[in-house]
Order: C-alpha cells, then structure tokens, then sequence
C-alpha cells in the first residue's frame, strides 16, 4: 500500500509539473472528454476511475512482456511501455502524450519491481496506482455531479 501511494505522488507531482509547463508554453487547452460532450460526467469518472487503469495496465504490462520476450534490457522496456501509451493518449491532444508518459513509466518500473514476487500483485500494484492517480484528476467531475444531482 505504501509503495502504490508513493507512485501515486510521484506521478502526481510529474503530471502536474508536465501540465503547468504545457500552460505555461500556450498549448492549447485538451479537448472535452467523450463523455463531457455528451452530458455524462459520471460515465467519464467510471472510465477514468475504473475502466482506464485496467486496460491502461494490460498494455503496459503487454509492452513489458514483448520487450523482455525480444531480451530487451531493463530501461528500454519502461521507456517503451510510456512510448507506447504516450502515443495513445497524444491522438486527441497532442501535449497528452509528453504529460502522462512518465507515469506509465513509473507503471511499468513498478511492474517490473513487483513482478518477481506475482505478476498477479504486480499487475494490481499498478492498476491501483493508475486508479488512484485517475481518482485524483476526478475528484472536480464528482464535485460537479453531486452539485448537480
């Protein structure tokens, strides 16, 4: 539990470091989310809290997986997984990418750490750091739906 929670502040700090220089540099502002646009706050605090840190983590681990299967050392497959993940989320809004690489790479390097003892618990480990990480960024949209119950 200790170490999951500081994951989540390292992620945290960096995202939110990497967001207010993305601010600060006039990027424009992200687009709506999909569930924004369509008047359905809780479904966006559904996605992000629970939906994304599954499949999020089934693909860092995939990347893991695929990189160590070619003998790929340790650090290019952390870099990879946020690579990869990188360019998925930059698809909507291009500055994403840079912002939340460096959270998958802490995923991934948690993954690795934990994988010795299950890749059960290590799977876990970072689905709960990616949730709770998410939880944090939902905390205005759930704010938004109990005003506007």
């Amino acid at each position: 539990v200790v170490f999951v929670l500081v994951m989540v502040c390292y992620t945290f700090t960096l995202h939110s470091l990497l967001q207010t220089l993305a601010r600060a540099l006039n990027f424009p502002p992200p687009p709506p989310g999909l569930f924004f646009l369509h008047g359905k706050p809780t479904g966006h605090v559904a996605d992000i809290v629970f939906l994304a840190p599954v499949i999020e983590s089934l693909i860092v681990v995939a990347t893991v997986g695929l990189l160590g299967h070619f003998r790929c050392p340790v650090w290019s497959q952390i870099l990879g997984a946020a690579f990869v993940l990188g360019l998925l989320h930059s698809t909507a809004w291009k500055p994403w990418g840079l912002i939340v690489a460096p959270g998958f790479a802490i995923d991934a390097f948690s993954y690795l750490y934990w994988r010795s003892n299950s890749r059960k618990i290590a799977y876990l480990v970072v689905v709960c750091r990616h949730a709770l990480h998410n939880l944090i960024a939902a905390i205005p949209t759930i704010a938004y739906v109990i005003r506007h119950a």
